[in-house]
């Protein structure tokens, strides 16, 4: 019995310093050796996955608690600066960091020097003023977010999505989540400002980062935008309608589109071919006379009420979606078998009924 007192008294003095949980600190300043405040530092491991974050005091300096032994890497950004990382292992002791100088992040393009002067680094986001020049070179929510060229943010005007490192960006307008079709009709000279959260807490908390579109107060007024795009070749486009109108302390939003794609007498021919030990064996596909016909309408209605105590918000949607084409034939043909050249042949032809 004591011997075995002995034996777990030694495996629990082996196991608990390789479990212990230790502290991370460190200081970040500028080149011109200011302090750093508000900097954004995350710790990752090997395969960039996220651990957790903080950021630095009002001198500089970050502290990262109960961190497990290890292999790190340690990710070091703040706005109008060149972001640095660190590769680190943690043993069973506090660890601290060696001191990091970041330099000043200025992008030259042509005869226009963009700088971070419009970038207020806050406690726990960026709030970013865009310029007039910016502003002029956007016509969507989207734009307006790829002219600002947030440092590690990328963003894809055409499919309307925003990516960090960390996973997608999920936006906001006026604090309330927004969709595609309300980012894309927002008017970049309704924003005034936008805030980024690169570490989301409160009402974000859940996102891998966010970002809030803030718009201009007006009292009254209003407006209507269209859009539309057809596709040359074939019949295929995408037509929308934004209004939008204020009254005091309350904003009507009504979206509406129709979009609709018509392929006929499409083919398309594919060949394989099979190594096997002792033959190949050769695969044609042929798909003949394919067609395909369906279209798209949607309405939507947004309703936001802000005053000083309260926000209130909602949202009705309707969409209706048809295909009443679908068909296609196709052929299959082996050749090189052991057995005679095999053939098959399918046809298949829906047509919707029911429309939803």
């Amino acid at each position: 019995m004591k011997t075995l007192g002995l034996t777990i008294c030694f495996l629990l003095s082996y196991v608990l310093p390789i479990t212990s949980q230790v502290l991370v600190k460190g200081r970040v300043k500028s080149e011109n050796d200011q302090d750093v405040i508000y900097a954004s530092i995350r710790l990752l491991r090997p395969d960039s996955s996220f651990v957790q974050g903080t950021i630095t005091d009002s001198i500089g300096n970050y502290c990262l608690r109960n961190v497990y032994s290890g292999d790190y890497l340690l990710s070091i950004s703040s706005i109008g600066y060149i972001s640095q990382w660190h590769v680190f292992t943690i043993e069973n002791q506090d660890k601290k960091i060696p001191l990091f100088t970041l330099k000043k992040d200025n992008i030259l393009l042509g005869e226009v020097e963009v700088k971070a002067s419009s970038f207020i680094r806050q406690k726990d986001r960026v709030l970013i003023i865009p310029t007039e020049h910016q502003i002029k070179h956007a016509s969507t929510g989207y734009d307006l977010l790829y002219n600002l060229m947030i440092p590690g943010m990328h963003v894809d005007t055409q499919k309307g999505s925003v990516n960090t490192l960390f996973g997608e960006t999920t936006l906001y307008i006026d604090g309330q989540k927004a969709d595609y079709k309300e980012v894309r009709t927002l008017r970049p000279k309704d924003i005034e400002k936008i805030e980024y959260f690169e570490m989301p807490t409160g009402k974000y908390a859940g996102d891998k980062t966010s970002v809030n579109y803030i718009l201009k107060k007006k009292n009254t007024g209003g407006y209507v935008a269209l859009d539309g795009m057809q596709t040359i070749g074939y019949l295929g486009g995408d037509y929308n309608a934004n209004l939008k109108v204020t009254h005091k302390n309350t904003n009507y939003t009504l979206f509406a589109g129709h979009s609709m794609e018509h392929n006929g007498g499409v083919r398309t021919d594919k060949k394989e071919i099979f190594y096997f030990p002792k033959q190949e064996i050769s695969r044609t596909t042929h798909i003949d006379d394919a067609e395909l016909k369906k279209d798209k309408q949607y309405a939507q209605l947004n309703i936001n009420n802000n005053n000083d105590k309260q926000t209130l918000a909602g949202k009705i949607s309707f969409v209706r979606q048809s295909m009443p084409d679908n068909y296609s034939k196709s052929v299959i043909e082996y050749s090189n078998a052991s057995v005679n050249d095999i053939s098959s042949r399918t046809e298949t032809n829906q047509i919707t009924l029911c429309q939803v």
